[in-house]
């Protein structure tokens, strides 16, 4: 079996301060400077893929990604993670709210090629969790949402969905898409030092693109703005019970009545 993990590059926007968000000309903020890292729902994705290979062995693990030249640092270590091949598409700027563009990307260097596409339900940056749905309605492909788990037995898939009233444990005929939901402990293993060294030097391969669009589809991004969440406070002088007074007549009375309204 052969399986394809997409994965994303994307900065460290947690990293950002406050003032880093409020750009003067409303353009996106400036993240050059900030670390690079994998896409949380991505990285679930490239290590189901690797416990995947774990439990059955003969399975081929290719990883790629979408981007520019930061991404080649994480693609070294999946080839010291013992990735069998890892692709970069390079483009000057990755495509944020254009999913249909990179949907037809993946299809394209997918096709006829993978059993199984891997990746995670939405990016940390654009966020639209349209892109897995888009790639197996080009492929023609069923696509299994929010996965947090997934093992092979015999030739079908077995796969833990989350719902919103539990999990559901669904078995499956590839060619499959899956798209990776929040799944336990599914940090990306570290490779060994050794591994570093012999694995992480070979070859990353890099497909050039000239651009990612399709007609008609291409979104750019107005403004961005931070969320407000600062919070009003008020302070109570007086004992226990005095405070604990203001704080049932003041706060939790109201409160009661808006209720039961």
């Amino acid at each position: 079996m052969n399986v394809l993990v997409c994965f994303k590059a994307v900065p460290d926007l947690d990293s950002l301060h406050e003032q880093d968000w409020r750009s003067g000309d409303g353009s996106r903020p400036e993240t050059r400077f900030v670390k690079t890292i994998i896409n949380p729902l991505d990285e679930s994705a490239l290590e189901l893929a690797l416990k995947l290979r774990d439990n059955n062995g003969d399975i081929g693990l290719t990883a790629m990604t979408i981007g520019d030249e930061k991404a080649d640092a994480i693609l070294k270590t999946l080839l010291a993670l013992r990735f069998d091949e890892v692709k970069r598409l390079s483009v000057s700027s990755a495509p944020l709210f254009n999913p249909e563009a990179v949907a037809a990307v993946v299809a394209e260097q997918a096709g006829g090629n993978y059993d199984l596409i891997i990746m995670g339900g939405q990016s940390a940056d654009g966020a639209n969790g349209a892109t897995p749905l888009l790639v197996a309605e080009k492929l023609g492909w069923p696509c299994l949402t929010e996965v947090s788990a997934l093992e092979l037995n015999g030739g079908l898939i077995t796969v833990e969905s989350q719902c919103d009233d539990g999990c559901l444990r669904l078995e499956a005929k590839p060619p499959l898409v899956l798209a990776i939901g929040n799944a336990p402990s599914t940090y990306l293993r570290v490779p060994t030092l050794k591994d570093r060294m012999s694995l992480g030097k070979r070859p990353v391969e890099i497909l050039a693109l000239n651009d990612v669009s399709e007609s008609g589809s291409k979104l750019t991004p107005l403004t961005l703005t931070v969320d407000d969440h600062s919070r009003s406070a008020e302070i109570i002088d007086g004992g226990a019970a005095e405070k604990a007074a203001v704080i049932w007549r003041d706060h939790v009375q109201p409160w009661l009545g808006k209720r039961r309204r």
